[in-house]
């Protein structure tokens, strides 16, 4: 039962009666409850928000190098193609498994030797100078400039 009068419209000794009865100041307690809570979850986030916009717009700069890290990797996957294919021809006895494990293992090297760069020209999208540095990059790694903007 809820009693929203005042005042009360419920006498205590019906109150006792076997139901839950809830009147206008236990409603305020749970509106206060809820509102310190309330307090609490905006005191943190106020706090979580500079990083977050932060984040973002590291995030949002780096958009524009996703072209030149694509190019990274479809060179390097090219490399791993043709080293594969020579060794293939150097050593036709290999069984499948045999073929999938140095398949595996080129592609491993790989990536890790992309990794760092892949790092790098992350980092080098966030500066001021980014397009000077990322011709730069393409031109170390022979990668086309053209989508970089």
């Amino acid at each position: 039962m809820v009693d929203l009068g005042v005042p009360r419209n419920v006498q205590l000794k019906s109150r006792e009666v076997g139901f839950d009865y809830f009147d206008i100041d236990d409603l305020h307690e749970i509106l206060d409850d809820n509102n310190e809570l309330r307090d609490k979850m905006l005191a943190k986030t106020s706090l979580e928000i500079p990083q977050e916009v932060s984040d973002f717009y590291i995030w949002q700069k780096e958009l524009h190098v996703v072209p030149v890290i694509r190019d990274l990797r479809k060179s390097a996957l090219v490399i791993e193609s043709n080293v594969y294919d020579s060794l293939m021809n150097k050593l036709p006895d290999l069984d499948e498994h045999e073929q999938k494990v140095i398949r595996k293992h080129l592609k491993s090297v790989i990536n890790q030797m992309i990794k760092g760069p892949i790092k790098q020209v992350k980092e080098l999208s966030v500066k001021d100078d980014a397009n000077f540095d990322l011709e730069f990059f393409c031109d170390i790694f022979g990668l086309p400039k053209e989508d970089i903007k």
